[in-house]
């Protein structure tokens, strides 16, 4: 699992260029470990975002200095670079796919995971300043870390959803080379109701 991890550090640097977000004539689904697609990333990030929260919850409990604490904490927010640069990218591909292939159950299983990436190293980073004060005050920061998830995904999915309309409409969708239907098997749009019911 690590070495899956790990594999997918030197995207960071495309995603930052925008070299990642310049392909138009393919969309990626789901696959198994062997093949490209969305499930090794997804597995990847959880993997990179366990790894980095258990460090960042260490490093709260055990350090004792305040100068040691925010350097373990600082240091811990920095691993969720990579994982939220792939969020980023998953996100973007998910959006693309359901843009041209409609909605199931499994591909807004895909969105939960995305809004659940991004949400950890909010909910990580607004521990740092709220602390572990009333159940209260910690709900309503988690509510508004989730809030701020999800939208940093509609906003990634509403980026997408306008690259799919502003090029050609792609033509095959990876690992598997099945064609795009011109038309979507089911609908494409889907809000909160969706993402929380369906």
């Amino acid at each position: 699992m690590l070495a899956n991890a790990m594999t997918y550090c030197h995207i960071l640097p495309k995603i930052i260029s925008g070299y990642l977000f310049s392909r138009f004539d393919t969309v990626f689904a789901g696959g198994a470990f062997d093949q490209g697609g969305l499930t090794k990333p997804a597995m990847s990030i959880f993997m990179m975002e366990v790894f980095a929260a258990l460090g960042y919850s260490l490093s709260v409990r055990i350090s004792r200095p305040q100068w040691w604490r925010i350097a373990c904490i600082m240091t811990c927010l920095a691993a969720f670079v990579a994982p939220v640069a792939l969020t980023v990218h998953y996100s973007w591909e998910l959006a693309r796919y359901i843009a041209v292939m409609g909605i199931t159950p499994s591909r807004i299983m895909g969105v939960r995971f995305a809004i659940l990436f991004l949400f950890v190293p909010l909910a990580c980073l607004a521990g740092c300043f709220v602390g572990a004060k009333s159940i209260k005050r910690v709900a309503i920061t988690a509510g508004t870390c989730l809030l701020v998830a999800y939208m940093m995904f509609r906003t990634v999915d509403t980026a997408a959803r306008k690259s799919i309309s502003c090029h050609p409409r792609p033509k095959i969708c990876m690992p598997n080379m099945v064609s795009v239907p011109d038309i979507p098997d089911t609908s494409p749009d889907y809000g909160l109701k969706e993402i929380l019911l369906y």
